[in-house]
């Protein structure tokens, strides 16, 4: 057992007696239980804010905040009025220099369900690195649409589009942060096609008929 399918296209490599079936870990019912219950309310009348969920002792999220700071940032301040920028996470003490009044060092908080609430567009700007981004779950699960870099975005079940929005370089990411801003029925669509995703692809729930094929339950 692994936690992704690119973990087992590898393994499967050794020949492992039974196979090797990836169990791709689901979000927290700890930390979303009401979550995965029932859609949050999402206040959209506040100023239109894109969130960045992630762990800044790492340094592939430094990098990313500093990328999006320098390349993305600009754009969306000048096509969005009043535009906000969070940064959500541990491990971050000050921003860089290059942020300015209207990015919000939030910190640590208490409730992730209760600061995502406030986010109109949740983004994964990841340039380098590898693994499962769960922060894309993390938004999905309260309906926050996601901008993420095709690094980021790679292997999961959310489809470019619909349910998320890719982007290659930095002018296709300050786009699809803009156009999930300029329009809620469009962000709240997305959104609830995400949670839609998320709910039938990345919930514990969703993994006990593998579970119980693995412990033979």
């Amino acid at each position: 057992m692994c936690v992704s399918e690119s973990d087992a296209r590898s393994l499967r490599k050794l020949r492992f007696w039974g196979g090797v079936i990836p169990i791709e870990t689901g979000v927290s019912a700890v930390e979303f239980g009401e979550a995965l219950r029932s859609l949050p309310v999402r206040l959209l009348k506040e100023a239109p804010t894109v969130t960045f969920l992630a762990y800044f002792g790492s340094q592939t999220n430094i990098e990313a905040l500093n990328w999006y700071l320098e390349y993305v940032h600009p754009a969306i301040k000048v096509a969005v009025p009043g535009y906000r920028f969070r940064v959500v996470g541990r491990g971050l003490s000050h921003l860089p220099a290059s942020a300015d009044a209207s990015v919000d060092l939030v910190g640590e908080v208490d409730s992730l369900v209760g600061e995502l609430c406030h986010a109109w567009v949740g983004i994964a700007p990841a340039l380098s690195g590898a693994g499962m981004r769960g922060k894309i779950n993390q938004y999905a699960i309260v309906g926050v649409p996601c901008v993420a870099s095709t690094l980021a975005g790679k292997g999961f079940a959310y489809k470019d589009g619909h349910s998320i929005r890719l982007a290659e370089n930095a002018t296709e990411f300050s786009r699809a942060c803009i156009d999930l801003l300029a329009s809620i029925e469009y962000n709240r669509k997305v959104g609830l096609v995400a949670r839609q995703v998320c709910l039938r692809e990345y919930s514990w729930e969703s993994r006990l008929p593998a579970l119980r094929e693995i412990f033979a339950l």
